[in-house]
């Protein structure tokens, strides 16, 4: 499918999956085959994610009463549906990807359009792409030798967000990945770009800034849009206004920075003050030679 078909980020080409949650070893259910060869969490150290094609990538039939991972009933294939549509051809064929010359078959050259439901019946079968699925942050423990996660994943293009080193050793970037997210996710701030099938976009939460999200900003001087967006989809960057100040009376002349001086120790201070709008109650400050009122 062309991104331009279904006003989709490309992400889906390389995102990384596990294995579909659909899967039941004892079940034998169709198009799930591979599931029996996930990532072994008792082996983490294997840099291998396993055979997850059949988690993001479906043969889909259009059946009445689906019992199978791989039917679906056509009033589930609408605007909202968890699956966009394909049709594929198969035209011309290409040298194998071994390379020309070599004992492997020629390849087919396969041509896909995504395509809505409209027209289709019972019966009917079309290659599908699952939607991405957000879930929930997976939990896991410190250490790192004992595989104890608590996973939320379901099948298609992890939440990138939502998923840790421990979880998905195999995942390009994680949440772990979010400047001071891990130690302080109010802080740091980490979202899930869902027309992008999960790629994380690391923000700064409301109140912070900066490239690691070390500047802070209190209620009393927080000035934003009311409509500002830790992430807006449309542009990848944060949304709205975002300002961290207050009302002042006074403000320094252009080109006149703050007072700065040595003091009788030898040490350099920088004093800097204004008028408020309104009148405030402060302690004398004295020390060292210096009274400031």
């Amino acid at each position: 499918q062309d991104e331009a078909d279904t006003n989709k980020g490309p992400y889906w080409r390389t995102c990384i999956r596990k294995a579909d949650t659909d899967f039941d070893a004892a079940g034998g259910k169709q198009g799930l085959d591979f599931s029996q060869f996930p990532w072994d969490p008792d082996q983490p150290a294997v840099d291998w994610p396993g055979m997850n094609h059949h988690s993001q990538f479906k043969c889909m039939k259009i059946v009445a009463d689906p019992d199978q991972p791989n039917e679906v009933q056509l009033a589930h294939l609408g605007a909202n549906s968890i699956y966009q549509l394909n049709q594929c051809s198969a035209d011309q064929s290409a040298a194998p990807i071994t390379g020309a010359g070599s004992k492997n078959p020629s390849d087919p050259l396969l041509t896909c359009t995504a395509r809505t439901a409209e027209g289709l019946t019972e019966g009917d079968v079309r290659w599908a792409v699952l939607n991405y699925r957000t879930y929930a942050p997976n939990l896991c423990g410190a250490d790192p030798e004992v595989y104890d996660c608590v996973d939320y994943y379901l099948n298609g293009c992890v939440n990138e967000c939502a998923e840790l080193v421990k979880s998905c050793p195999t995942c390009p970037q994680t949440r772990e990945s979010c400047p001071g997210y891990h130690e302080d996710p109010v802080k740091g701030q980490c979202a899930d770009m869902a027309h992008d099938f999960g790629r994380l976009f690391c923000g700064c939460g409301d109140h912070f800034a900066g490239t690691q999200c070390q500047h802070a900003c209190t209620d009393a001087e927080l000035l934003k849009d009311p409509e500002f967006k830790v992430f807006d989809m449309e542009q990848e960057t944060r949304g709205g206004y975002w300002m961290c100040g207050h009302i002042s009376s006074t403000t320094y002349p252009a080109g006149d920075p703050a007072l700065t001086g040595t003091n009788t120790n030898n040490e350099t201070y920088t004093l800097r003050g204004e008028v408020p709008i309104a009148p405030t109650a402060g302690n004398q400050l004295e020390g060292g030679g210096y009274s400031i009122r």
